[in-house]
């Protein structure tokens, strides 16, 4: 059984929370009661995030007022479970039941927190120059809006509102950071592993799709450090009492100081390599695939591991775009591939649905009270489940943190 951890509670700035809280409401999600600075004298105001169950039986969650309560009425709150006097937002006297959230579990999570700046265009990406019969060197852009976003960011995004105690292993300037950083907050995870330098900016990505669903993504890292400065920050930062640790991409000597930090403390390594899949070589490869548990990737990245690398001792959960999700395993626990077909949908923009997808999976496998470390095939299989659902909830939005987690809560 996972342990339940309690999410920390710290200041978040009131005008951003305040957007947030709008937006999370308008897509019916629980409700986060925002901290607010008061005098010394005056009994502190903390966040408490709360949900309302329509009935007894339903994880069916409707929109809250927003509140704030001290610390007193917070502990009798958790105490005595009363019904409170609040109501449901629009919904006249109706007095509902409110329930404290208890958090699943504690997971850690080492990539990217980056701003998104996400682009249409009318043009046909990955056609070879022959074919199109002009230059793509100049590419004219149809719309484009600036969101958060970053692996990291956008697995904590949904992996806070699906009730876990989330920890951002990651780097980030100084220079804009604040901004990213103060949702992230705003929905509880918790910042303080990330190492804020000076004098830099954030990661910034520009993704690119075409009417195809095609995407090209130019990547700005933001500010680096060495593989000796960031070993001693991975240790005091990854938790071991976390339920598992996710190594969403980053550079490979990076990703071993993460990775073998969660491993020498038993916690579950999931590693997702990205758009670092093809730029790695075999050394690199056989380096963290000791401290791996579990690898997820789509079939471009899955397939330039396979081709430097022996991943046969390993569970390998491999997606295909919008066709199949395929999950691989050792040979004596899983002899034949089990393929999870995707059902058809009507996508919007495909930015981030693959890590929605890790998070629906990552999410499902630790509810299942499952073995992350030593997994059966049938608890991955509902787990992919899970996650492609918050993939295609994801899809149908713009961006890759604006999607509502209530597929997989009310499932």
């Amino acid at each position: 059984m996972v342990a339940i951890h309690r999410r920390r509670t710290r200041p978040v700035p009131d005008e951003s929370t305040v957007r947030l809280l709008t937006s999370l409401a308008s897509n019916r999600f629980y409700v986060v009661a925002s901290q607010t600075a008061q005098p010394q004298e005056t009994p502190c105001k903390i966040g408490l995030r709360l949900f309302c169950l329509d009935s007894p039986t339903s994880l069916r969650m409707t929109p809250l007022v927003v509140s704030e309560i001290t610390q007193q009425e917070r502990l009798s709150a958790v105490r005595d479970r009363p019904e409170a006097s609040l109501s449901p937002a629009g919904s006249g006297k109706t007095t509902p039941r409110f329930v404290e959230e208890d958090l699943i579990a504690r997971i850690a999570i080492a990539g990217a927190v980056a701003y998104d700046t996400i682009c249409t265009t009318s043009s046909q990406l990955g056609i070879p120059l022959k074919d199109v019969g002009q230059s793509l060197l100049n590419l004219k852009i149809d719309t484009q809006f600036r969101a958060h976003g970053g692996c990291a960011a956008n697995l904590a995004y949904s992996l806070c509102q699906l009730s876990h105690s989330v920890d951002i292993v990651s780097i980030s300037g100084r220079n804009d950071d604040d901004p990213i950083l103060a949702a992230l907050n705003a929905l509880g995870a918790n910042t303080e592993p990330v190492l804020r330098i000076p004098g830099h900016d954030t990661a910034h990505a520009t993704i690119i799709t075409d009417p195809q669903g095609d995407q090209f993504t130019a990547f700005f890292p933001g500010p680096t450090v060495t593989a000796q400065r960031w070993q001693p920050w991975a240790a005091r930062s990854i938790a071991a009492d976390a339920a598992c640790f996710v190594q969403a991409p980053f550079a490979p000597d990076l990703s071993l100081a993460g990775m073998s930090t969660a491993s020498q403390s038993q916690v579950p390594v999931f590693w997702c390599p990205g758009q670092y899949a093809d730029q790695m070589n075999a050394e690199e490869i056989n380096a963290l695939l000791p401290f791996t548990n579990l690898i997820i990737g789509n079939r471009h990245e899955i397939s330039h591991l396979r081709a430097r690398s022996d991943l046969s001792g390993h569970w390998v959960i491999e997606t295909n775009s919008a066709d199949t999700v395929t999950v691989y395993g050792p040979s004596e626990q899983a002899p034949h591939p089990a393929v999870i077909p995707v059902p058809a949908s009507t996508p919007t923009d495909p930015t981030g649905c693959g890590d929605a997808l890790i998070a629906g999976f990552v999410h499902q496998l630790i509810a299942s009270s499952a073995d992350c470390a030593a997994p059966a095939l049938d608890k991955l299989v509902t787990a992919v489940e899970a996650g492609i659902e918050l993939a295609q909830a994801c899809l149908a939005e713009s961006g890759s943190q604006a999607h509502s987690v209530a597929a997989i809560l009310t499932a």
